[in-house]
């Protein structure tokens, strides 16, 4: 993964130990002789971490990242889930310079919460976030709030749950969150055991200040309802609609996607 630097031209190094099953991605500015066995030194100049497996080196990694340094990316991936305290203590440490944060929230049976709290830790730690890609339960949604006034920079945000829609159905959360919304966000994805009436949806669409392109919303109600409402807030952005799908779950819910675009950015 690569994220722009300004300032530095980067060399990538990587490796992947097939026995541990990690990957780990080191960015090393391009000045002066380094010691490129130096595993420690790797570890001092660690820009981002993706994790397949929590392994043995895993405390090395934990201690090195719970101090400020210079992770930008952390990305936890194929089930693999630290503990709430490291989560936490790297989010606390290190959040101000990190950028794209992913990981998984919710625990394999039930609807249960393995960070509570985790968004809003977020929010109070990581003014430069870019990119937030969760799964999690129902209880992230009151905590976005947070998030959109203390992450001007976010570009996208996708909040996953469960298959499962649940029963809870929001008129309240996503309308207060149309006018705090930051004005970069493209990406949109909120998906968990909250689904949104269509009023709910009317009224974020109606006073949302960023051109999203993609937008996805889990959706309680007629579907063609929705659907107009999305298409009304592209009209209102000078969007043009791109594609749409709907996916139907169950007691009349869908996850509601539609993507956009504008004429001038059809040429290039």
């Amino acid at each position: 993964m690569n994220v722009e630097s300004p300032h530095l031209v980067p060399v990538y190094l990587s490796f992947l130990s097939e026995e541990s099953k990690v990957f780990l991605g080191i960015e090393i500015p391009n000045y002066g002789e380094r010691q490129l066995f130096d595993y420690p030194s790797y570890l001092r100049e660690l820009s981002w971490v993706e994790l397949c497996k929590l392994i043995s080196i895993w405390w090395k990694i934990t201690k090195t990242i719970r101090h400020p340094n210079k992770l930008r990316v952390l990305e936890f991936k194929n089930h693999t889930f630290p503990s709430f305290n490291e989560l936490s203590a790297i989010i606390c440490n290190t959040g101000s310079t990190l950028e794209v944060l992913k990981y998984e929230g919710v625990e394999r049976y039930g609807n249960v919460e393995r960070y509570p709290g985790m968004i809003m830790n977020i929010a109070n730690h990581c003014p430069n976030l870019r990119k937030l890609e969760v799964k999690a339960t129902g209880e992230a949604i009151p905590q976005l709030s947070f998030l959109f006034e203390s992450c001007k920079r976010l570009e996208l945000l996708k909040i996953r749950g469960k298959f499962d829609p649940g029963g809870n159905v929001d008129e309240e959360y996503l309308p207060r969150l149309a006018r705090i919304v930051p004005e970069n966000l493209k990406n949109l994805e909120i998906i968990t055991f909250y689904t949104f009436s269509i009023s709910a949806v009317q009224s974020f669409l109606q006073n949302c200040k960023a051109s999203i392109k993609e937008l996805t919303l889990r959706c309680a109600g007629d579907p063609e309802k929705h659907l107009e409402a999305f298409k009304k807030y592209g009209r209102n952005k000078d969007l043009n609609v791109k594609a749409h799908t709907v996916r139907q779950l169950k007691w009349g819910i869908n996850d509601i996607s539609m993507y956009f675009d504008r004429d001038y950015e059809l040429l290039f």
